[in-house]
């Protein structure tokens, strides 16, 4: 199963509706995560296009939020949990069953001045949730915040992996492939995290550069699980 995750930031990186779709269908995934996407009327554009195309979608939002997640999946899938934590309603958790795949997401929007939440607490949530989550067969994705703090997030991952979860772009991209970046680090982009388990039914896991090359703000990130 090929997976492809991106964070489109709030529109301002569909407004190119045929290259964006371009993008999408030259991946050739199975299923396919659009974070911080909205649904107005290019995003319905995106959406409706993508389901002539066969694709089957579900767009999850948080109560009073802007922005969530659209799915787009050729494979069956079902939503088992969706938490949002109050007051802020602008992030939680989303598992998702496949037949073969859990899948754990973070939803998650942080400005810069966000008065609801800061990065320490979506690090503190994130890092909880690692350690709560037992189930043997899953991934986690995440966007990351990295805010040009390079080891701040760094550090913030490495505890993460002490709780027993892997990194799986440490793991396959900076050791094995040949999409290695450039050393920059955007505003956020999207990671991945495995259990132990599920870490050794990953066999790529990478940070995109053709995204940037097609002129988009943000990279989108690539899993292939067996």
């Amino acid at each position: 199963m090929k997976i492809l995750s991106w964070n489109v930031n709030q529109g301002k990186d569909y407004r190119n509706l045929i290259d964006m779709i371009n993008i999408l269908n030259d991946y050739r995934s199975d299923v396919i995560f659009l974070h911080e996407f909205i649904n107005n009327r290019h995003g319905q554009i995106i959406r409706n296009t993508m389901d002539e195309l066969g694709w089957k979608y579900h767009y999850f939002t948080g109560i009073g939020s802007m922005s969530g997640i659209l799915i787009l999946s050729r494979k069956n899938f079902s939503p088992s949990r969706c938490n949002y934590k109050k007051p802020s309603k602008s992030y939680g958790w989303l598992d998702i069953l496949f037949d073969d795949c859990r899948i754990s997401i973070l939803a998650v929007n942080i400005p810069h001045d966000d008065r609801f939440m800061n990065k320490d607490e979506y690090w503190e949530r994130l890092l909880e949730y690692s350690r709560i989550k037992t189930v043997d067969d899953c991934l986690i994705i995440s966007t990351m915040h990295s805010d040009n703090e390079m080891p701040e997030y760094l550090q913030s991952i490495n505890e993460i992996t002490r709780t027993g979860w892997v990194d799986l772009i440490e793991e396959h991209q900076w050791k094995t492939h040949k999409e290695k970046g450039d050393g920059s680090i955007p505003e956020r982009f999207d990671y991945a995290f495995a259990s132990k388990m599920a870490y050794n039914s990953v066999t790529t896991a990478y940070l995109s550069k053709y995204e940037r090359e097609k002129g988009f703000t943000r990279p989108a990130m690539v899993l292939e699980v067996l």
